[in-house]
């Protein structure tokens, strides 16, 4: 795999921690995991830390993993929430989360006036669980599992939360049976 070199992945290339890939747009990966396969969107980027874990800053992945892994495949985003998937077939990306931010500083001798609230964005993660289950681990230690036909995400303060899957079918960007 390439190492900071750039150069583009040919089949047989091992990912190995401390690579980063980068899929151009309208192209997909697909990395062989166990069993199953790891699928990467057009524009998505991620590296991998040297835990094994796969730390998405851009786009989304597919996991279509058929047999049980003894350790999870973990993709987490830059604040440190956690997605885990052993078995199943799971749809993981980034979405734009939002909250009112301030902070105010107090003085002995004066009266303290709150700064107007300012709006800040960050990208978290959210994972779609077609079949099997997908763990969530918030950055403040919460955890939460999200099981088939439910979906899950982070909050902007990295809390987790599930609902039901709002569509059928996930990663419709994923062809099946294209890449065998």
């Amino acid at each position: 795999a390439a190492t900071g070199q750039g150069a583009a992945l040919v089949p047989g290339d091992a990912v190995r921690a401390g690579d980063r890939v980068v899929t151009q747009e309208k192209t997909i990966v697909r990395l062989e995991i166990g069993s199953g396969s790891l699928y990467a969107d057009g524009g998505t980027s991620f590296s991998v830390a040297p835990s094994g874990t796969i730390v998405l800053d851009r786009g989304r992945l597919c996991a279509d993993l058929r047999e049980p892994l003894r350790e999870p495949v973990v993709i987490s985003d830059t604040a440190n929430n956690t997605m885990g998937i052993r078995q199943g077939r799971v749809e993981v990306g980034l979405q734009p989360v939002h909250a009112l931010v301030g902070a105010l500083q107090e003085r002995k001798d004066a009266v303290a006036v709150p700064p107007e609230a300012k709006r800040d964005s960050a990208l978290r993660l959210f994972v779609r669980v077609e079949e099997g289950e997908a763990d969530l681990g918030g950055s403040r230690l919460q955890r939460l599992r999200a099981e088939a036909g439910r979906q899950g995400s982070f909050d902007w303060s990295g809390r987790p939360e599930t609902a039901p899957l709002e569509s059928s079918g996930i990663a419709p960007w994923r062809r099946p049976g294209f890449y065998e």
